[in-house]
């Protein structure tokens, strides 16, 4: 089914926070990226973790960190939500084009292992039965769990509209195996070498494997487009116009050749997959049966990698930042193993023996590369963590290319001035109490 369009969250406020503070963060709607910084104790975590409460039904967050008011304003100004808390109630409000809807919830926290606290990876896995009443999507997630509470429908409805990913500092706790079948729908889960009993499994072995079924979902897509067009050539090619210029369709073969060697490069073709022949020599003269056959044989190459190309362009993002900072070890792509660690002698290394920082960026890149969608509300707490200076430095052009190329808008709470570098225009300060 066809997901909606997701609104972009614009300005988050917080009134009386802790009984002290009032918060007013403008997200930057250009580089889509904005930095909270200030002292310890002003609410930078809790500013996050209240907005992706308000967004994921976590009402009791509200009654274990108290604040006045939360609000929330989207797009272009013209959808403000916001709840008012207090005791063990909460006033919802939602102001939407002109109408205001507003109801007494109460405040209670919900299950942190229910899906809905997870966002799902850009595959079709398979739902959970339990959810499967509501559709595939987020929006049916959303309805399979708001519905068998007392949310009001207009919150389920403008839910459907928002897409939140919260990367918390704990983001190389072990996953249980609820959270592994949910994610992942092969069963097996990671055996413990020092134990002979089923084990938690390594956030980077499940992101390894979340990728592995992402892959092969899209090779799948691509063998279907390949098998159609290869099909139906010999009807195609009786209509096909002919390109009679041989510069022409020489310069194509040989991008669909270097585009082709770059796939294999990065892991997403063998070195068994076809490829267009060498170039034409100008000098050959086509008639018009062999354009009209080169000319059809180009076009469908060149369709047949469009459908890798999404794909290759996250994995050479993620290549290239991992592989710019690893040291003595680099990390490529495999169909049947996922994310595969070599050191420069070609030996393998165990993802889950990466060092923690090493781990901790191979996490953080996947999530944003492929774990979110456009105009997702990224929220990442400290992500300094682990990290040596020289990593930090070069997190803020890694995430602002990334916020560039999946189309998300990110909020970022840190204390490293490393983090900011010369980007304090990018930065909001949470301050003094008011």
């Amino acid at each position: 089914m066809n997901e909606p369009h997701l609104n972009r969250l614009r300005r988050v406020e917080i009134e009386r926070l802790f009984g002290l503070y009032d918060h007013r963060v403008d997200l930057d709607q250009d580089d889509r990226v904005t930095i909270l910084h200030g002292p310890n104790g002003v609410g930078k975590t809790h500013t996050l973790g209240m907005v992706n409460a308000l967004l994921t039904g976590d009402t009791g967050y509200f009654r274990r960190v108290p604040c006045r008011k939360l609000r929330l304003t989207f797009s272009n100004g013209k959808v403000e939500l916001a709840i008012e808390c207090g005791g063990e109630q909460g006033q919802l409000t939602l102001n939407q084009n002109g109408q205001c809807h507003e109801k007494v919830i109460p405040l209670r926290a919900e299950s942190k292992d229910h899906p809905m606290r997870r966002t799902r990876p850009l595959t079709s896995a398979p739902v959970p039965e339990e959810l499967r009443e509501g559709g595939s999507s987020r929006a049916g997630y959303l309805l399979s769990f708001f519905e068998k509470t007392e949310t009001p429908s207009w919150f389920q409805s403008f839910l459907k509209h928002v897409s939140i990913h919260f990367i918390e500092t704990q983001r190389l706790a072990l996953s249980g195996p609820r959270q592994e079948a949910w994610s992942n729908p092969r069963s097996d889960v990671w055996m413990s070498p020092w134990s002979n009993r089923e084990s938690p499994l390594p956030t980077v072995v499940e992101r390894s494997r979340e990728f592995t079924e992402l892959f092969r979902e899209t090779m799948a897509n691509y063998g279907r487009q390949a098998q159609t067009l290869d099909q139906t050539f010999p009807q195609r090619l009786v209509a096909a116009k002919a390109d009679n210029d041989n510069g022409e369709i020489q310069r194509r073969m040989a991008a669909l050749k270097h585009e082709t060697d770059q796939l294999k490069c990065l892991g997403i073709l063998d070195e068994t997959s076809d490829q267009p022949s060498h170039p034409l020599d100008e000098q050959t003269e086509l008639d018009d049966t062999e354009a009209r056959v080169m000319t059809l044989y180009v076009d469908d190459t060149e369709r047949k990698l469009k459908a890798l190309a999404d794909l290759a362009e996250r994995v050479r993002s993620l290549l290239d930042s991992l592989n710019g900072k690893y040291r003595h070890k680099r990390l490529r792509v495999d169909r049947d193993e996922g994310f595969v660690a070599e050191t420069d002698s070609g030996q393998k290394v165990p993802l889950d023996s990466l060092s923690s920082g090493e781990q901790h960026e191979l996490v953080l890149h996947y999530d944003l590369l492929f774990r979110v969608r456009e105009n997702t509300i990224v929220l990442i707490d400290e992500p300094e963590l682990s990290l040596h200076v020289a990593w930090q430095k070069r997190f803020l052009p890694d995430l602002l290319e990334f916020a560039k190329l999946s189309a998300f808008d990110a909020i970022v709470a840190t204390h490293s001035p490393y983090i900011i570098g010369d980007r304090d225009d990018l930065m909001v300060g949470l301050g003094d109490a008011a």
